[in-house]
């Protein structure tokens, strides 16, 4: 299901400046990936690159939203929080954003649009520790499945 969203997520805004923005995204995306595997990274440029996607992902979601109205509720949620969840534990954020926990009720497909947001996010979180393998390999984990997605909705148009 939520694999079947993400392509209809991306079809719907894979024209005209929607199209721009998400291949500006995905260009980001990899930069940020690529970022994460150099040793001579820092936190701070993990951050702003993170952010960067983050600041993206806005205009993304608030097209979606127009497209699907239903979906509004719970992507209006998720960027109002785009700031403060990314300073909140790692646990929260995965139960509450990852996990759903604190979104609103909505209908399912409207819940998978968040990851724009959610994994940049989760990022920002885990480049406030230090760097090692271990941090470094969740924060690739994180890109890499928002990657995915992009990859599916690239393979399918």
């Amino acid at each position: 299901m939520k694999l079947l969203f993400m392509t209809l997520f991306f079809a719907l805004v894979g024209c005209s400046t929607a199209g721009k923005q998400l291949k500006n995204y995905e260009t980001d995306g990899k930069k940020l990936r690529e970022l994460i595997t150099q040793k001579s990274a820092t936190t701070a440029e993990i951050t702003k690159l993170s952010q960067s996607l983050i600041d993206q992902a806005i205009p993304l979601l608030n097209d979606f939203s127009k497209k699907k109205p239903e979906c509004k509720p719970v992507l209006d949620f998720i960027i109002k929080n785009a700031g403060p969840m990314q300073n909140i534990s790692l646990s929260k954020i995965e139960r509450d954003f990852h996990d759903g926990e604190a979104l609103p009720k909505s209908a399912d497909h409207c819940y998978n649009a968040k990851e724009l947001i959610v994994h940049p996010a989760t990022v920002v979180i885990l480049a406030k520790k230090p760097l090692n393998k271990k941090s470094r390999e969740k924060m690739l984990a994180e890109i890499d499945e928002v990657l995915a997605h992009l990859d599916l909705y690239n393979e399918d148009n």
